[in-house]
């Protein structure tokens, strides 16, 4: 989720109501939560199946598309929403959702030539950590044009392959530093995994922690993936970050190779509702608008974007209970008008 930034902004306290009878609400057996989860009309498709085209994923592509237009609707209009593709990768729901979206993102060559085939011209946004110089090259050659770069090491790799195009492709190829906030215990985000604190040594283990928003008398706890906060793949810290901005300065390697900064990228956590997304969502602006005023007047001139990440919670026990998009949406909305 993308929305454009302005060096001028404020932080924000988005405190959107919560509702604490909504999570007392009983959990359903698996039976009752299916024929919530999936329309009527998915399942009588599966009804009139015959036993041996079972199983099967079967997808109501009308319903999709209905979702995904009611998600953007509730966005504010300068709020760019990419489908991540590792979420189902399926050709027919990427092409079914295309109308709505500003793009996707892929995390590996494969899904970059899967998703380009499957929605020709639709943008792409190249995330994920350990992208290899190989699969760096090919996404310059289809024409990627926004990298999320997670680390030191990845940024010199496209700084050198953007300087060896051949001038007839020389369009610039901009960049958003993916930033791993320290946690902060009173965010209502885990800050421990399970069976005790996270050692500084564990940089592949993504903790994960049963939280309840303590605003929300009577929640039951959901599952909640920290991916900031501790020693990790996923992006750069505070420090490592800073260390980098002087190559996209006036006469850094960056901008003399041909790649342009855009913004910041940050997901810190999934599993969220829109009250702490919208928490997450204020901290990860107030870094950048920081990064602007250390930095200085060339720097907030080309922060343009701040990517606040997904992680949406779906609570498949209570499939009732659906991510308020309304109240994310404008939260957002006043967080970029700041």
């Amino acid at each position: 989720m993308t929305y454009p930034y302005g060096p001028r902004s404020t932080s924000p306290d988005p405190t959107p109501g919560c509702r604490p009878d909504a999570s007392a609400a009983p959990l359903l057996n698996p039976a009752d939560a299916a024929h919530e989860l999936v329309s009527p009309r998915a399942l009588t498709h599966v009804r009139d199946l015959p036993p041996d085209d079972l199983p099967a994923y079967v997808y109501d592509l009308d319903g999709l598309e209905a979702h995904v237009a009611a998600v953007r609707s509730a966005l504010p209009p300068a709020v760019e929403l990419y489908y991540a593709a590792k979420a189902n990768p399926a050709a027919e729901i990427l092409r079914a959702i295309a109308a709505h979206v500003t793009g996707y993102e892929v995390a590996s060559g494969g899904e970059l030539a899967h998703v380009g085939s499957a929605v020709p011209g639709a943008p792409l946004a190249f995330g994920g950590p350990g992208k290899t110089e190989a699969e760096l090259r090919r996404a310059l050659d289809l024409g990627v044009q926004r990298f999320h770069v997670e680390s030191e090491h990845e940024l010199r790799l496209l700084i050198g392959l953007v300087a060896a195009r051949p001038d007839a492709d020389a369009r610039p190829v901009g960049v958003l530093l993916r930033v791993n906030l320290p946690a902060e215990p009173d965010a209502g985000l885990p800050v421990e995994a399970h069976g005790g604190p996270q050692r500084e040594t564990d940089s592949e283990h993504v903790p994960t922690q049963r939280v309840a928003p303590e605003s929300c008398p009577g929640a039951s706890p959901r599952p909640v993936l920290a991916m900031g906060g501790l020693p990790s793949h996923f992006g750069l810290d505070p420090d490592q970050l800073r260390l980098l901005l002087p190559a996209f300065a006036e006469e850094g390697a960056a901008t003399r190779a041909g790649l342009r900064l855009r913004g910041i990228h940050a997901h810190l956590a999934s599993g969220l509702d829109a009250r702490a997304q919208l928490a997450v969502a204020g901290r990860i602006a107030g870094f950048a608008r920081t990064l602007a005023t250390e930095a200085g007047p060339w720097f907030a001139a080309q922060l343009t974007e701040v990517n606040v990440g997904g992680g949406m919670a779906v609570d498949y026990g209570r499939p009732g209970e659906r991510f308020d998009w309304a109240a994310y949406g404008a939260g957002l909305g006043e967080l970029a008008a700041r």
